[in-house]
């Protein structure tokens, strides 16, 4: 089973917890916005397993993802939109994290990127963030965050 949430105008939500997505020839969980739209998605407890890309996030509005673990994928998680990456993990993946486009921004806090080919894997002008607290290791090729820790308020 996967999710393609695509919505086409105004403000849209999306809640998932408690799921699991796995063995999908494109994306477990597919979001992506419309000019126009943008969508406030939270994913809470989540796994996407064995696709593609575990999950895809294209456009505006922002994706929130808290204790949630996306393994054995093509690409873990690619962000060409907004998203905050808490307490979770990424591993055993072709890439762990990817951020793309000129939207492209990920946040990680609190969270794992290990046993990938390649960890952390940014293009264009695309950002990807840690508080500090995160443990990237055992990849092919950790990759890097774009700057120094944020501060933790």
């Amino acid at each position: 089973r996967s999710i393609n949430f695509v919505p086409t105008g105004g403000s849209a939500k999306l809640i998932v917890s408690d799921s699991f997505f796995d063995h999908n020839s494109n994306a477990g969980i597919n979001i992506v916005t419309s000019a126009g739209a943008t969508a406030a998605v939270a994913l809470e407890n989540v796994t996407s397993s064995s696709n593609a890309i575990g999950l895809n996030f294209s456009g505006g509005g922002k994706v929130t993802i808290r204790n949630s673990d996306f393994s054995q994928n093509g690409t873990g998680v690619v962000a060409k939109g907004v998203i905050d990456f808490r307490d979770s993990s990424s591993s055993g993946n072709n890439i762990g994290i990817s951020a793309a486009g000129s939207l492209g921004k990920i946040t990680l806090s609190n969270s794992r990127v290990f046993g990938n080919v390649s960890g952390l894997v940014k293009s264009g002008a695309a950002v990807i963030q840690s508080f500090g607290n995160n443990e990237i290791y055992g990849n092919t090729a950790d990759g890097a965050f774009s700057s120094g820790p944020l501060p933790l308020k």
